[in-house]
């Protein structure tokens, strides 16, 4: 690539101080593409070193880890845990309702207390 273009240059009249700049610039241009493919390859080895030990971290993290469906149960331990209050709470009412149903039926059957004065 640089020959065929120093052959074409070379046919071309240019001044000496011209082509000095030309292979000066030419040379870095070859200097910063090698620069260029080496931190591309490097870049490219970082990343697939990254996604390794990603990946070896999240083996050993999931190594205790358990995928259960636990959704239905828990709504369903809910659902009874709901029931299971209002069951107590109504109960509980019914119970001091019949407490006090009981009570009134039997101060209501006493006879009111009656003072016999004795002669």
């Amino acid at each position: 690539n640089i020959d065929s273009t120093n052959g074409r240059l070379n046919n071309q009249k240019l001044g000496e101080e011209t082509k000095l700049e030309l292979n000066l610039l030419e040379r870095r241009a070859d200097a910063f593409g090698t620069m260029v493919n080496s931190l591309e390859f490097s870049v490219m080895e970082s990343t697939k070193r990254s996604i390794i030990q990603e990946e070896r971290k999240a083996c050993q993290n999931s190594v205790g880890f358990s995928c259960v469906d636990l959704s239905d149960s828990e709504e369903e331990e809910e659902e009874e845990k709901d029931i299971s209050d209002a069951v107590q709470y109504t109960t509980k009412h019914i119970r001091r309702f019949n407490f006090f149903n009981a009570l009134y039926e039997s101060t209501s059957q006493r006879a009111p207390l009656s003072f016999n004065k004795q002669e």
